[in-house]
C-alpha cells in the first residue's frame, strides 16, 4: 500500500500539491477545509514519500529519484491561492488570470492572442491562454460539453482530479483492515480500485515524440508499475481548481518547462475520447515576439552566484546546473531560509514572501536495508541532510508583476545580481 501511495506522489505536480496548500494550518490566510482530506493527502501521500513542509512563507519540498527518473516537487506560498479566486465568466483572459498571483492585466491582449479553439459534436477544446517566459511555459485548457457524451468526458476529467483520490483513500483505509499482510491488503487493493467508475484523464501533450503520461495508476500492481518506461514522457505539472469542476466545465493549468521542450517541433494538446487537437508553435512565445513575456538573465561576479538565473516579470527562477551542485551551491531550506530581495532604482526594496524551492535527492551507496517501511521513513527523516542534492530550483515572485526597468539590483543568500541587458 505504501508503495502505491509512494509512486502516487510520484506523478504528483507541483500544480497539483499547489492545490492542496491551502489545507495547510498556520498559512498566510487559513481557510477552513475538510481536515479528513488534508489528512489524507498530505500524510498518506506527500509524507510517505518522504517530503517535509516548512510551514512559513517558504515552501520546500524535496523528490527522491525513482525509476531512473527525477522527479522534482514544489509547494508554493499559501498566498498564491489565497490571492485568486474563480469566475466562471467567458473568456480565455478571465480563466487565465485566476492562476496568477499578480495582476496580470497588462497582458490581456497578448494572451487573447494566443488562444485557440476546436470542437466536435460532443465538446469544445480551449487553450484559454499561453503564457511564457524563458524559463516556464503555461498552457491554461477548458473543456465544456456540448451534449450528454461530452458531459460523460468532462465530468471524467474532473472525476480523475479529486473524486477519484477521494475514492481511493476511503478504500486504501478498508484494505489496511483486509488481509493478514501487506501484500494481501495490496492485492485487495487493486481489485477493488479497478471497480470504480472511470477516471481516465483524456488531456495529454505531445512535442518531439514524447507525450505527458498517465495521470494514477492506482489500479496496477507493483510488476505493471515497474514496468514502465519513463524514457518517452515529457515533463509536465498541472494546477487544477477541483472543487469548480464537474460535468459542465473542466479548466487546468499546465506548466512546462522551456528547457524540456523542443522548440523546433509543436507542443500539441489532445483529448482522447474526443481525437481533438489543437497545435501551438512555441516560437511564436519567444522574446521577439509581441506575445512574449520579456526575460532576461540575471549575472554576478560573486563566485557563490548561480549559474542560471533568470527574471521575467512574472518570477525569478534559478536552475541549479551541474557546477553548481558540484560547487556546493545548495539554497536554504532549513532555519535560516533562502531569502529573495529586489532593490528598486529609486531606493526602496522588496523582499519577496511568495517562494517555491524544490529540490531532489537521491540515496547514498550506503542507504540501508529496513524491516518496515515507516523504518525507512524514519531514517530518511533523521537523515534528510546527509542525502546527495541532484537538482534544485527556486521561483520567487511579488503580489505585483516586477517592473524591470525599475529594478537595480537582486539579492539571493546574500549574493547581489543584476539585470544583464
Amino acid at each position: 500500500m505504501d508503495k502505491k501511495l509512494e509512486k502516487w506522489a510520484d506523478d504528483l505536480s507541483v500544480k497539483d500539491a499547489e492545490t492542496f496548500a491551502d489545507c495547510f494550518a498556520e498559512l498566510a490566510d487559513p481557510v477552513e477545509t475538510d481536515s479528513d482530506f488534508c489528512e489524507r493527502v498530505l500524510s498518506s501521500t506527500m509524507r510517505k514519500a518522504g517530503f517535509e513542509m516548512n510551514e512559513t512563507n517558504v515552501k520546500v519540498t524535496k523528490g527522491k529519484k525513482r525509476f531512473g527518473k527525477m522527479m522534482i516537487f514544489g509547494i508554493a506560498a499559501a498566498a498564491v491561492l489565497s490571492a485568486v479566486g474563480w469566475t466562471a465568466v467567458s473568456g480565455g483572459f478571465e480563466r487565465v488570470k485566476e492562476y496568477f498571483a499578480q495582476d496580470i492585466s497588462p497582458y490581456a491582449d497578448m494572451i487573447n492572442n494566443t488562444s485557440k479553439t476546436v470542437s466536435d459534436d460532443d465538446i469544445t477544446l480551449s487553450v484559454d491562454g499561453v503564457v511564457v517566459d524563458e524559463v516556464q511555459c503555461r498552457v491554461v485548457v477548458s473543456v465544456t460539453p456540448k451534449t450528454k457524451r461530452g458531459e460523460e468526458i468532462v465530468g471524467q476529467l474532473s472525476y480523475s482530479s479529486h473524486g477519484y483520490l477521494d475514492d481511493c483513500y476511503k478504500l486504501q483505509t478498508k484494505a489496511e483492515k483486509h488481509g493478514g499482510t501487506e501484500d494481501e491488503a495490496h492485492e485487495w487493493y487493486v481489485e477493488q480500485v479497478k471497480n470504480l467508475p472511470p477516471h481516465r484523464f483524456s488531456l495529454y501533450f505531445e512535442n518531439a515524440g514524447k507525450t505527458s503520461g498517465e495521470r494514477y495508476r492506482e489500479d496496477m500492481t507493483d510488476a505493471e508499475t515497474a514496468d514502465i518506461s519513463y524514457e518517452n514522457v515529457l515533463d509536465v505539472s498541472d494546477f487544477i481548481y477541483y472543487e469548480n469542476n464537474n460535468k459542465y466545465h473542466f479548466y487546468d493549468m499546465f506548466t512546462f518547462e522551456m528547457s524540456a521542450l523542443d522548440r523546433t517541433q509543436p507542443l500539441i494538446l489532445h483529448e482522447r475520447e474526443s481525437g481533438l487537437s489543437i497545435e501551438l508553435d512555441l516560437n511564436e512565445y519567444l522574446n521577439t515576439s509581441p506575445t512574449a513575456i520579456d526575460s532576461h538573465r540575471l549575472v554576478s561576479d560573486d563566485p557563490n552566484a548561480y549559474d542560471y538565473v533568470v527574471i521575467s516579470p512574472l518570477a525569478i527562477y534559478i536552475r541549479a546546473t551541474q557546477n553548481d551542485l558540484d560547487s556546493g551551491r545548495i539554497l536554504k531550506d532549513s532555519g535560516e531560509l533562502t531569502s529573495v530581495t529586489v532593490n528598486y532604482t529609486d531606493g526602496t526594496s522588496e523582499q519577496l514572501t511568495n517562494i517555491c524551492i524544490s529540490k531532489s535527492t537521491e540515496d547514498g551507496e550506503d542507504f540501508p536495508e529496513f524491516d518496515t517501511e515507516q523504518e525507512r521513513l524514519d531514517y530518511i527523516k533523521e537523515h534528510w541532510d546527509e542525502q546527495k542534492v541532484t537538482g534544485e530550483m527556486l521561483e520567487a515572485n511579488g503580489d505585483k508583476l516586477l517592473t524591470l526597468d525599475r529594478i537595480a539590483s537582486v539579492i539571493i543568500d546574500g549574493v547581489t545580481y543584476t539585470i544583464d541587458v
